[in-house]
């Protein structure tokens, strides 16, 4: 390619709007993480992650963080988002989102939840963490989300 044709094709590139200009990372050229153990991922990534962790939960439904990945790779652009704009127009959400608060063993009693009143959330999350035989400590850290409030 001739000199005139090289500049041609970078004011070209210059013309684009800034989000297309950028370049995209690659494996080799990955940026780093937004937040301790997240994991950032291309398009292809993602989608290669969401169809192989649906596959995998498909055949082996008792793979949680196959299923949790599953989630994570498929939750954008839509779903995470609408959350989070919906808990922004809450004031209780936004204090979640401000606080961050991670529900633990150390941080609940199931004991207390089990005596809560039958139609409560706090009963029927306790019901439900007996009847799969989980604990809170069950579900491992987010990863794919890239947006570290939105994970």
């Amino acid at each position: 390619m001739d000199k005139s044709a090289s500049l041609r094709t970078f004011r070209r590139l210059l013309a684009l709007p800034q989000p297309l200009r950028q370049r995209t990372f690659s494996i080799l050229n990955r940026p780093p993480p937004n937040y301790p153990g997240h994991v950032p991922l291309t398009l292809a990534e993602r989608g290669a992650l969401a169809v192989g962790s649906a596959f995998g939960s498909l055949r082996n439904p008792h793979r949680h963080d196959l299923i949790a990945a599953l989630g994570e790779a498929t939750a954008k652009p839509y779903f995470i988002s609408r959350l989070r704009t919906a808990m922004l127009a809450n004031p209780t959400g936004r204090r979640i989102l401000r606080d961050r608060p991670r529900i633990t063993s150390q941080t609940m009693s199931l004991e207390k939840l089990r005596q809560l009143p039958e139609d409560t959330v706090g009963r029927a999350y306790a019901a439900w963490l007996d009847r799969e035989g989980v604990t809170p400590d069950t579900r491992d850290q987010v990863r794919y989300i890239d947006d570290p409030e939105e994970a």
